[in-house]
């Protein structure tokens, strides 16, 4: 006979909406990131050309009714490595809990390897960011009349930078120094989340 006694919900414990929350926010935040990335890798890859997608051997009769570029999926690989690159590495520094224990792992030798890898992947990434990103602000500065002359009849942010280029270097480093913090509290509330659920 079956014993009723006992609540099938017990050790049940509701979600916390807080941390639900926070997380939802943070994929607002990172997909916001993508839009901004996209945008500006689109614009500063030019090397395609106007190539569309239905133009390309083999796949492009997948691509018959879309106006997609090849520049435009080339924005995307670029935008999700920008994005992802940082978001696995602090998930694997969460994981194995390198912080307290960075010592002890790093003493391996296959470890080192490991981290030397993951460093020069992290600055290719964040290179890859300031380097467009600087560049999209340099393209403001175009050749006019046989001189460099700064389009600064926009009246825009975008025109500021150009005049200032040691601003917009900053201002580079400042949007890869975002990607990086947004992409370690992303991981950190998700690693949350799911010591929670366990």
């Amino acid at each position: 006979m079956k014993n009723f006694s006992k609540s099938p919900f017990e050790g049940f414990r509701p979600p916390n909406a807080t941390k639900f929350g926070k997380a939802a926010f943070c994929i607002a935040v990172e997909g916001i990131m993508f839009l901004l990335f996209y945008s500006v890798y689109n614009e500063t890859i030019s090397f395609m050309g106007e190539t569309y997608l239905s133009e390309l051997p083999l796949i492009g009769g997948a691509f018959q009714n879309s106006d997609a570029t090849a520049s435009n999926i080339i924005a995307i690989v670029l935008s999700l490595f920008t994005l992802l690159t940082p978001i696995y590495i602090f998930a694997e520094i969460i994981r194995q809990n390198l912080i307290e224990n960075f010592r002890e792992w790093i003493a391996h030798p296959s470890h080192k390897i490991t981290a030397i890898v993951a460093v020069f992947i992290l600055l290719l990434a964040t290179g890859l960011e300031i380097i467009n990103i600087y560049t999209m602000v340099a393209k403001e500065a175009l050749p006019q009349g046989g001189f460099v002359q700064v389009q600064s009849e926009q009246g825009d942010v975008m025109s500021y930078l150009a005049e200032n280029k040691g601003i917009a270097v900053g201002v580079s480093l400042m949007i890869t120094i975002i990607n990086l913090t947004i992409a370690y509290f992303t991981v950190y509330t998700f690693s949350n989340l799911s010591s929670q659920e366990a």
